[in-house]
């Protein structure tokens, strides 16, 4: 069974990233409705983070043991088959589609995703922090 845990950065001007149990407050003060966004982490601080950078812990580890999340973005294949080096390596966004962790390909073509092999994948960043590996 894996782990269920999500990330998320800070709101407080840090833009650190924090670990942990994701839960939404809703307000509405003044006729006007909206959401705020926690973690709670292991000793069991709350931080309040922003709701967009929300994503869940995937269960596997990359081939250096990097955790891997939900918009973290990975180059794909082997070195020295696959790829010569990894900038030559096919980039993939880390996305949850009907049950299950995919890799979507980088640029996006609609049909195209792969299972995340963790043994031939490594993060390089994620969709929050490092927006231009998009590519769009």
């Amino acid at each position: 069974m894996r782990e269920i845990k999500f990330r998320a950065q800070r709101v407080d001007g840090e833009r650190d990233w924090v670990y942990g149990f994701y839960y939404e407050e809703y307000e509405q003060p003044n006729d006007i409705c909206y959401t705020q966004g926690y973690i709670v982490d292991k000793e069991g601080d709350i931080w309040q983070v922003d709701p967009e950078t929300v994503s869940e812990y995937t269960g596997l580890k990359d081939k250096n043991g990097k955790e891997i999340y939900e918009g973290d973005i990975f180059a794909s294949g082997v070195i020295g088959s696959i790829c010569q080096d990894r900038s030559d390596c096919p980039l993939y966004r880390v996305v949850f589609k009907e049950g299950s962790f995919l890799g979507q390909s980088i640029p996006y073509e609609e049909e195209y995703s792969i299972y995340i092999r963790p043994e031939d994948c490594e993060v390089i960043g994620s969709i929050h922090e490092n927006p231009e590996l998009l590519g769009e």
